[in-house]
Protein backbone atom coordinates (compact mmCIF):
# COMPACT_ATOMS: atom_id res chain seq x y z
CA UNK A 1 0.00 0.00 0.00
CA UNK A 2 2.80 2.29 0.70
CA UNK A 3 4.20 1.62 -2.74
CA UNK A 4 0.86 2.42 -4.23
CA UNK A 5 0.68 5.67 -2.42
CA UNK A 6 4.24 6.40 -3.33
CA UNK A 7 3.44 5.56 -6.93
CA UNK A 8 0.41 7.76 -6.86
CA UNK A 9 2.32 10.61 -5.34
CA UNK A 10 5.03 10.29 -7.89
CA UNK A 11 2.52 10.18 -10.71
CA UNK A 12 0.40 12.95 -9.33
CA UNK A 13 3.53 14.93 -8.50
CA UNK A 14 4.71 14.58 -12.08
CA UNK A 15 1.28 15.44 -13.34
CA UNK A 16 1.21 18.54 -11.16
CA UNK A 17 4.72 19.52 -12.17
CA UNK A 18 4.02 18.99 -15.87
CA UNK A 19 0.76 20.91 -15.65
CA UNK A 20 2.59 23.80 -13.99
CA UNK A 21 5.33 23.63 -16.59
CA UNK A 22 2.70 23.54 -19.28
CA UNK A 23 1.02 26.63 -17.94
CA UNK A 24 4.31 28.46 -17.54
CA UNK A 25 5.30 27.38 -21.02
CA UNK A 26 2.08 28.77 -22.43
CA UNK A 27 2.48 31.96 -20.43
CA UNK A 28 6.16 32.29 -21.37
CA UNK A 29 5.27 31.52 -24.98
CA UNK A 30 2.60 34.19 -24.79
CA UNK A 31 5.19 36.79 -23.94
CA UNK A 32 7.34 35.61 -26.82
CA UNK A 33 4.32 35.73 -29.10
CA UNK A 34 3.56 39.30 -28.06
CA UNK A 35 7.17 40.31 -28.69
CA UNK A 36 7.22 38.55 -32.06
CA UNK A 37 3.89 40.09 -33.00
CA UNK A 38 5.16 43.55 -32.01
CA UNK A 39 8.34 43.06 -34.03
CA UNK A 40 6.30 41.81 -36.99
CA UNK A 41 4.02 44.85 -36.83
CA UNK A 42 6.97 47.23 -36.59
CA UNK A 43 8.66 45.43 -39.49
CA UNK A 44 5.46 45.60 -41.55
CA UNK A 45 5.18 49.36 -40.98
CA UNK A 46 8.85 49.82 -41.83
CA UNK A 47 8.40 47.86 -45.05
CA UNK A 48 5.29 49.86 -45.87
CA UNK A 49 7.20 53.11 -45.31
CA UNK A 50 10.08 51.97 -47.55
CA UNK A 51 7.66 50.77 -50.24
CA UNK A 52 5.82 54.11 -50.18
CA UNK A 53 9.09 56.00 -50.40
CA UNK A 54 10.17 53.92 -53.41
CA UNK A 55 6.78 54.52 -55.05
CA UNK A 56 7.10 58.28 -54.52
CA UNK A 57 10.54 58.24 -56.13
CA UNK A 58 9.23 56.16 -59.07
CA UNK A 59 6.31 58.51 -59.54
CA UNK A 60 8.68 61.49 -59.46
CA UNK A 61 10.77 59.96 -62.24
CA UNK A 62 7.60 59.18 -64.21
CA UNK A 63 6.36 62.77 -63.82
CA UNK A 64 9.70 64.08 -65.09
CA UNK A 65 9.57 61.68 -68.03
CA UNK A 66 6.02 62.76 -68.91
CA UNK A 67 6.91 66.45 -68.58
CA UNK A 68 9.81 65.93 -70.98
CA UNK A 69 7.55 64.07 -73.39
CA UNK A 70 4.95 66.84 -73.14
CA UNK A 71 7.58 69.46 -73.90
CA UNK A 72 8.74 67.49 -76.95
CA UNK A 73 5.17 67.08 -78.19
CA UNK A 74 4.42 70.78 -77.72
CA UNK A 75 7.53 71.65 -79.76
CA UNK A 76 6.45 69.19 -82.46
CA UNK A 77 2.96 70.75 -82.48
CA UNK A 78 4.48 74.22 -83.06
CA UNK A 79 6.60 72.87 -85.92
CA UNK A 80 3.61 71.11 -87.50
CA UNK A 81 1.41 74.20 -87.16
CA UNK A 82 4.09 76.24 -88.91
CA UNK A 83 4.38 73.57 -91.63
CA UNK A 84 0.60 73.61 -92.16
CA UNK A 85 0.66 77.40 -92.52
CA UNK A 86 3.47 77.11 -95.08
CA UNK A 87 1.60 74.45 -97.05
CA UNK A 88 -1.61 76.51 -97.07
CA UNK A 89 0.18 79.60 -98.35
CA UNK A 90 -1.59 80.95 -101.44
CA UNK A 91 1.71 82.05 -102.96
CA UNK A 92 3.01 78.47 -102.69
CA UNK A 93 -0.18 77.02 -104.18
CA UNK A 94 -0.08 79.53 -107.06
CA UNK A 95 3.57 78.65 -107.78
CA UNK A 96 2.73 74.93 -107.88
CA UNK A 97 -0.26 75.60 -110.17
CA UNK A 98 1.95 77.56 -112.58
CA UNK A 99 4.92 75.14 -112.60
CA UNK A 100 3.23 71.77 -112.37
CA UNK A 101 -0.02 72.34 -114.18
CA UNK A 102 0.95 75.18 -116.55
CA UNK A 103 -1.76 77.48 -115.22
CA UNK A 104 -1.65 81.24 -115.75
CA UNK A 105 -3.70 84.32 -114.91
CA UNK A 106 -6.82 84.47 -117.06
CA UNK A 107 -6.93 87.16 -119.74
CA UNK A 108 -9.72 89.76 -119.45
CA UNK A 109 -11.58 88.07 -122.31
CA UNK A 110 -11.69 84.82 -120.33
CA UNK A 111 -13.38 86.41 -117.32
CA UNK A 112 -17.18 86.21 -117.31
CA UNK A 113 -19.33 87.94 -114.73
CA UNK A 114 -22.62 86.20 -114.16
CA UNK A 115 -25.50 88.17 -112.75
CA UNK A 116 -28.97 86.90 -112.24
CA UNK A 117 -32.12 86.99 -110.27
CA UNK A 118 -31.41 85.57 -106.82
CA UNK A 119 -35.05 85.03 -105.93
CA UNK A 120 -35.95 81.36 -105.66
CA UNK A 121 -38.34 79.98 -108.21
CA UNK A 122 -41.36 78.05 -107.15
CA UNK A 123 -42.39 75.07 -109.11
CA UNK A 124 -46.02 73.87 -109.01
CA UNK A 125 -47.23 70.53 -110.20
Amino acid sequence: MAGMLLGRHRTSGLAVASSRLGREGIHGGGEVRVILLTVAIILAFALLYVWQHIQVIRMGYRVEQLNSELSDLMQEEKELTLRIAQLKSLARIEGIARRRFGMAEPSPSQILVITGDKRPRRTFR
